[in-house]
């Protein structure tokens, strides 16, 4: 039983170690969204497949991460830098860059129907921090 402990002790370790070093390097993940250009479709298959990833990152780490909790290793919350790439047939679409600015005031907007219309008071929230920060 010790022989074994002592095989396994560093086979763990590396396993730890490489939960640990991924958490520093953004993932990837490629969502295929085709010819759709629907900010709502998109939105739905974007979500689904980060909570995927998430599901299967948890899955996969959560031993590791119940020992680290219960030894008090872990202090924070575990989070995973993600970057998501929309594709169409595949291929990578292209990042839309912003427009240059005109040296015109930014006005923040808010698109008041659809299913993830901001609440009120948070909208309100957002507004009031835009100006304190603008006027700075």
């Amino acid at each position: 039983m010790r022989n074994q402990n002592s095989t396994l002790r560093p086979l763990l370790s590396a396993v730890a170690l490489l939960l640990v070093a991924s958490s520093a390097l953004p993932a990837e993940i490629r969502v295929e969204v085709g010819a759709t250009r629907s900010p709502d479709s998109i939105d739905q298959l974007t979500d689904a497949a980060v909570r995927r990833f998430a599901k299967q990152t948890a899955l996969l780490g959560r031993t590791q991460l119940e020992s680290m909790a219960r030894s008090g290793r872990l202090k924070t919350k575990f989070t995973l830098p993600l970057r998501v790439v929309l594709t169409k047939n595949g291929v990578p679409l292209p990042m839309v860059q912003p427009a240059a600015s005109t040296g015109t005031d930014l006005v923040p907007t808010f698109d008041p129907s659809g299913t993830r219309v901001f609440p009120a008071a948070y909208q309100t929230l957002l507004e009031n921090t835009f100006s304190a920060v603008m006027s700075t």
